[in-house]
């Protein structure tokens, strides 16, 4: 049996290598965000794609798609903001929805935005 040795420092060099390569960090994401929903498909679509569903611009089919809310409380909501003039100023204005409460809010709020006017 022929035992070959091997400098320490040619096995320090090839550890010191493959450590570096470990702790490389990723390169940089340069693809453009063109993920959404394609053109006349519902706004809930924009879910999937992680984007926020404009309370003010959904209709109640796209709320129904939100967790807990469904079409009776979706058709609530687009008769409550109706009776607001059309606009809600933010999220929890939805607690003035009958049949929502806090729980249901907390179910919602991460997926809706309340753009600027």
């Amino acid at each position: 049996m022929k035992v070959t040795f091997v400098p320490a420092a040619v096995v320090a060099a090839a550890l010191a290598g493959s450590l570096c390569a470990l702790h490389r960090p990723a390169p940089p994401d340069t693809r453009p965000d063109t993920a959404r929903p394609a053109p006349g498909q519902p706004a809930a679509a924009s879910l999937l794609f992680g984007r926020l569903l404009d309370l003010n611009r959904a209709t109640a089919a796209d709320l129904a798609a939100l967790p807990a809310i469904g079409p009776t409380r979706a058709a609530s909501i687009v008769e409550e903001r109706a009776a607001r003039g059309g606009r809600f100023d933010r999220v929890d204005d939805l607690l003035d929805v009958p049949g929502i409460g806090a729980r249901t809010l907390d179910r919602v709020r991460p997926f809706l935005d309340v753009p600027p006017p």
